[in-house]
């Protein structure tokens, strides 16, 4: 019996021999409250720090574990391991006492008194956490006065996240200061940095020409003696001058300057910006650092579409979601007249777009306006100068086709003309603003969609004599050659397609696999390197006929970056949305985006920066329905 018992008790102590590891959530902040007790308590002190003669009693093992100076100090055989008092040169007693609180509390008092005493002192201790503080409370109050004195501090120690904080706040808020005297006493290398940089926040390039005079005239020109000053200063023209985006400004702006220079570099600038601006349909092939907008700021901008009362109700204006207000505001109105963009294209939905430099290319699409019309019409979007221009049309018309852009070359792929279907491709020259045949699709699609991705382009689904299309096409520019991949998992068509990293997406659209047309809310993806499929979070409503584009990552990153569907129709529900659902690749989850004002499909979407001019101007909405003959 005994053995028995003994027998049980082994096989109950069997249970606990796994081994768990349990965390204490809070062991850090007791440990660090334990801490400051003891330094409370005055409780088992081993070190006394000296500065300006005056102590600071502390633990040795405390500093060397929150401290690479006091480490080195304490733990690799230095002769201050073996002292009971050591002297800190160079630092106040003030600023090392606020050092050494802030090792067992976490906390450092900073004030404007003492904030550069700390600093040098958290330099010199190797504190790269309070060296983080002083310069944060050294931004956040940031006077203009001192911001040359600043920039010496942050050289002086070598301080170059100091240094990279004073250029964001000045890059953001130039217009005031350049204003003020404390520009003028800038170096002049840190002028031309902030004047050559792309995150300049200013209204126009006009601005900055005005605050490269400024710089060495030292006031705002108005008065004629200080208008011939300018002219003094332009006969042996400053560098400063050579950072201005002349590219940017008006031709007329220009071509004046020109006439006013003697021969110098900064009039050879002037020349290539004149060249620039009288090639006007080179100008996506000329571009440089020079025609680069001053913003970082990516838009989702949206062109035509067809409202939701009837079918041939079209819209003639572009929108934009702006990223500052997360509201959805008028681009451009036209109709060929001279609205906001002056020129713009017609009553439209349904065209192909395409993004090239930061051009954008509307392509053929629907003029449903008197019954289904296919269209050849092209044009160009300029949002540096707000300009439209028509550009060489298709070959034919083209509808329900898809449009994509590699290199300098524009792809007009398969489609309608409400005739016959269409397997013909269509290729554009940016260099030569001409259209030629290329290597037509094995056969005939349309409302299909389509991308490029990794210099090539995809094409997936559709619709070919009433079937929907599963097909799946990959199209080499080098070889000018089309082959077949495998199918996609879903048939579907009036979808949309978009490229990130190097996965091909199929978003939205509709399909009869139950007898009647339905949303596809199923997401599929292609990997380019493997060609296989995979799937992702579906869709959370129907999109049929959305617009997409392709925000980049914050950071650039090419393997990160959210997708927008945007409006379109859902054939669940019979009718037309607003709804805008964004795609986030980085948590595979989707999430509603700012409705638009009005429910609309066929809107043709893309990704673009705009000028920070038009993020910033006053709200403008364009008119629920168009007015006047369309």
């Amino acid at each position: 019996r005994r053995q028995q018992q003994q027998q049980q008790q082994r096989c109950v102590l069997e249970k606990f021999r796994t081994r768990t590891a349990y965390r204490c959530a809070d062991h850090s902040k007791l440990l660090l409250v334990g801490l400051s007790e003891l330094r409370r308590n005055n409780s088992l002190y081993d070190i006394t720090l000296r500065a300006e003669g005056r102590k600071i009693c502390a633990h040795r093992v405390v500093l060397a574990a929150s401290c690479d100076y006091f480490r080195g100090m304490f733990a690799r055989g230095l002769r201050e391991a073996q002292q009971d008092e050591v002297e800190i040169h160079g630092v106040t007693y003030v600023a090392l006492e606020r050092l050494v609180a802030y090792i067992y509390t976490a906390e450092l008092e900073v004030s404007q008194d003492n904030v550069q005493d700390i600093l040098s002192a958290a330099v010199l201790l190797q504190m790269s956490a309070a060296i983080d503080c002083c310069c944060d409370f050294l931004v956040s109050r940031v006077e203009a006065e001192s911001v040359p004195e600043l920039y010496m501090l942050a050289e002086a120690y070598g301080l170059t996240d100091l240094a990279d904080k004073l250029d964001a706040h000045l890059l953001s808020t130039f217009p005031a200061f350049c204003q003020t005297e404390a520009y003028r006493r800038l170096r002049v290398d840190k002028v031309q940095f902030l004047l050559s940089s792309d995150s300049l926040k200013v209204a126009a390039e006009t601005d900055v020409y005005e605050a490269a005079l400024l710089y060495h005239r030292g006031k705002t020109s108005g008065s004629k003696e200080e208008q011939e000053e300018d002219l003094k200063l332009l006969s042996n023209p400053p560098k400063v001058l050579e950072c201005v985006r002349y590219e940017l400004l008006s031709p007329r702006t220009v071509q004046d300057l020109y006439g006013r220079l003697n021969p110098c570099p900064l009039k050879e600038i002037l020349a290539d910006a004149m060249a620039y601006h009288a090639n006007v349909m080179l100008q996506p092939v000329l571009q440089t650092a020079r025609t680069r907008l001053r913003s970082k700021r990516h838009c989702v901008v949206g062109f035509g579409g067809m409202f939701s009362s009837d079918d041939n109700d079209l819209s003639d204006e572009s929108h934009f979601l702006n990223p500052s207000t997360g509201r959805w505001e008028v681009l451009t109105r036209g109709g060929g007249g001279s609205g906001v963009g002056g020129g713009a294209p017609p009553r439209m939905s349904n065209q192909g777009i395409a993004v090239v430099r930061n051009f954008l290319f509307l392509v053929g699409g629907d003029n449903n306006s008197h019954g289904f019309r296919a269209v050849a019409d092209c044009w160009r979007y300029d949002p540096r100068h707000n300009k439209w221009t028509v550009i060489a049309p298709l070959q034919r018309a083209h509808a329900d086709h898809c449009v994509c852009a590699v290199g300098l070359y524009i792809y007009a792929i398969g489609g309608r003309d409400y005739v016959e279907e269409l397997h013909s491709v269509e290729r554009y020259s940016l260099e030569t603003n001409t259209w030629d045949a290329a290597a037509p699709l094995p056969k005939e699609m349309y409302a299909h969609a389509g991308t490029a991705c990794g210099g090539k382009v995809y094409v997936a689904c559709g619709i070919r004599a009433d079937t929907y299309l599963s097909t799946v096409y990959c199209y080499e520019p080098a070889g000018d050659a089309w082959r077949e991949l495998p199918p996609a998992p879903v048939e579907r068509a009036w979808h949309c397609a978009a490229a990130l990293a190097n996965q091909v997406y199929l978003i939205g659209g509709s399909n009869r696999l139950h007898g009647y047309r339905r949303d596809v809310l199923q997401v599929n993806v292609l990997q380019t390197d493997t060609e296989q499929w995979t799937s992702v979070a579906h869709l959370p409503a129907g999109h049929g006929e959305p617009g997409i584009a392709v925000v980049p990552a914050s950071d650039g990153s090419a393997m990160e970056g959210e997708i927008y569907i945007v409006g379109g129709r859902s054939h669940d529900r019979h009718a037309r949305t607003s709804c805008v659902h964004v795609y986030d690749a980085a948590t595979n989850s989707w999430s509603s985006g700012p409705k638009l004002e009005d429910e609309i499909s066929g809107m043709a979407c893309a990704a673009l920066t705009l000028p920070v001019a038009v993020l910033a101007r006053p709200y403008l909405r364009g008119p629920r329905r168009p007015t006047g003959p369309p």
